[in-house]
């Protein structure tokens, strides 16, 4: 056999063993992601109101969310009104089967104004509503 056909029959073997080895070490180097199940947080927007007086900074939005999921969640001590990050009064855990008010603070808002409002849980998910001032 010449030299030249002897070294593709070389040279594809190398890749032939190669690629099977590198899938190998790949796998054992980065095992694939165990996903936990989707944690679906229930909740309900039962009401919303603006409270204050309009185009003051001092106005606040009342929130009241009820929990109808089996586990408590905890919001986080700020949300996002209109992408603006807003205090609140406190961080608010909701037991199981319970409602409690959640209060915006210094929001500023305007009679007529649809509002996104964002709300972030402890563990990062999102209560998101869009209600429009009276």
């Amino acid at each position: 056999m010449e030299k030249k056909y002897l070294a593709i029959v070389i040279i594809c073997l190398g890749w032939l063993v190669s690629f099977p080895t590198a899938i190998y070490l790949h796998q054992i180097m980065n095992p694939p992601l165990v996903f936990a199940p989707m944690k679906t947080d229930q909740f309900n927007v039962v009401a919303v109101n603006f409270g204050g007086t309009a185009n003051q900074s001092t106005n606040y939005i009342n929130m009241t969310i009820q929990n109808i999921g089996s586990s408590s969640f905890t919001i986080s001590s700020g949300a996002k009104v209109n992408g603006v990050w807003k205090p609140l009064i406190a961080q608010v855990t909701i037991q199981a089967g319970y409602s409690t008010i959640v209060r915006i603070l210094n929001v500023g808002w305007e009679y007529g104004q649809q509002y996104r409002i964002e709300l972030i849980l402890t563990d990062g998910t999102k209560i998101i509503y869009g209600p429009v001032t009276p």
